[in-house]
């Protein structure tokens, strides 16, 4: 195999503020010459007049009546919206051949998303994220963000919190989550939507000091806590040795963050090793961000994730702020989901998606696979299935079904927009074969993208150890097949030592 087929892709640099892109960008109206933008009709079943107002400002009109829904450029379901039946409805749907349908998810929305994916979705996109659906309408390039995400996720090594669930933490004497738990069951009774908190103290306290230390730094880390939120009218909760929740009924998003701007200059006074001083992180969101506390946690909570992994640059953000790095999560979440569901008749259990991720890194690695190129990889081998959610659940594992075939494409179809071109490229290519006897597309030798060959490896691999990852009697049957079915330069690999 030539080098050429290893070479990670070049980078791409993207603007460094959000300001910059809005400023170079022309009004929604206009294209860049000031040439006026077509109006692309969407055919959207339960959309209010919040939603439509949005999207206007993107040239984006949505209607309702069916008999308009052969004239649409594509369908557009939202998760926010949903109603009870929403699934069968979408499932009912008569949507001609070649029109996209795709699903428009809100965080906390990413299991209504996958079952609409599985009821005829055909790609996803976040609330926050919606001018993907015109760039995709128009065939224009697909974003990265999903693959930005996950990237993220496997270079972050946060260590496991030592959870305890108490009334009140003895060390710091602070309240804890079952008192945090009943606060927030009284604000929903009352229909209060507070600013939460979530909060995250780094340089563990407790690898560092003995017990007696240990708890006494806690106490008055607690203490001053306390006191700092008390005189901003806010509660603070103690969740685990070094995990907060902060909660204010009435401080605007500013003031949160000045409050949890109060709370690291704090935690900076103590250094338990007397050299590093010990760093706090927060995520916090409201009620401009979401109409239920259960969302506003869960914002709170991945604002706190964007700190701690370095995809945000400060340490105290708003969800507000983050829109973009959520909607990137949330697509990334509802495809997870996904993968879950069909994994749930998989014939070899649950886990397949995983293991096949692990033996892809492991064979990438060897052949000198690395960065973000690795992590395409691996994002691929987590989502090469995804395409199943799109089958009936008696077509997802029989090879000799005509919708078995199709899964790769339909795969690639739902990935493409949030996780682009190489993901997708893996996922569509997983299934063919180096003698050129695959599916879709029967690609043969390296015309197969060179990620596509090692999922077809690592698939096949799982597949022949019966769910037992890659076992040796799985190993020979897969090198008995190579130059035929797999790249032997691919199979190669495994007999060389880890």
């Amino acid at each position: 195999m030539s080098t050429d087929t290893l070479e990670a892709p070049a980078e791409t640099t993207e603007a460094s503020t959000a300001e910059e892109a809005t400023e170079a960008s022309p009004p929604a109206d206009e294209t860049t010459d000031g040439a006026p933008v077509e109006t692309l009709l969407l055919f959207s079943p339960w959309a209010p007049e919040a939603l439509r107002q949005r999207l206007d400002a993107l040239a984006l009109e949505l209607v309702d009546d069916p008999d308009r829904l052969p004239e649409a450029r594509g369908v557009l379901v939202a998760t926010r919206y949903a109603p009870p039946d929403a699934v069968s409805e979408l499932a009912g749907l008569e949507v001609p051949d070649g029109i996209p349908v795709i699903v428009l998810a809100h965080p906390a929305g990413e299991h209504t998303a996958a079952r609409l994916m599985a009821s005829g979705g055909t790609a996803i996109v976040a609330e926050g994220n919606e001018d993907a659906i015109r760039r995709h309408l128009e065939g224009g390039p697909p974003e990265e963000d999903v693959l930005d995400t996950y990237a993220q996720r496997l270079e972050r090594t946060a260590a496991e919190s030592d959870v305890t669930i108490f009334d009140r933490d003895p060390a710091s004497n602070l309240p804890g989550p079952a008192a945090l738990d009943e606060r927030l069951a009284i604000l929903t009774q009352t229909g209060q939507i507070p600013r939460y908190g979530a909060v995250r103290v780094l340089g563990s306290p407790s690898a560092r000091l003995g017990r007696d230390a240990d708890v006494l730094l806690r106490r008055r880390l607690g203490s001053q806590f306390r006191h700092a939120c008390r005189a901003e009218g806010a509660d603070i909760f103690a969740l685990g040795p070094r995990e907060y929740a902060v909660i204010a009924e009435h401080l605007g998003a500013d003031d949160f963050t000045l409050l949890g701007t109060r709370l690291a200059a704090i935690a900076e006074t103590f250094a338990p090793d007397r050299s590093s001083p010990l760093v706090l992180a927060m995520g916090h969101a409201g009620p401009e961000s979401a109409t239920d506390i259960a969302t506003v946690r869960e914002l709170a909570e991945r604002g706190l994730a964007a700190c701690l992994d370095g995809s945000y640059g400060d340490r105290i953000v708003g969800a507000e702020s983050l829109t973009r790095i959520f909607s990137a999560t949330t697509e990334l979440e509802a495809l997870l989901e996904a993968v879950e569901t069909i994994e749930q008749t998989d014939p070899h259990g649950p886990g397949h998606a995983e293991r096949v991720e692990t033996i892809a890194a492991e064979i990438a690695g060897r052949l000198g696979i690395e960065g973000r190129r690795m992590a395409a990889l691996r994002l691929a081998a987590r989502l090469h299935d995804v395409g199943k959610v799109r089958l009936d659940p008696d077509e997802r594992f029989a090879a000799d079904a005509d919708g078995y075939r199709r899964h790769p494409e339909l795969g690639a179809e739902i990935v493409r927009i949030p996780a682009g071109d190489l993901v997708a490229d893996a996922i569509r290519g997983h299934h063919e074969r180096w003698d050129g006897s695959g599916f879709p597309d029967g690609a043969s030798g390296v015309d197969i993208p060179l990620e596509a060959r090692i999922l077809a490896v690592a698939d096949a691999l799982d597949r022949h150890g019966s769910g037992a990852g890659c076992t040796p009697e799985a190993v020979a049957a897969i090198r008995e097949e190579a130059g035929s079915r797999f790249d032997p330069t691919v199979t190669g690999v495994l007999d060389e030592e880890p």
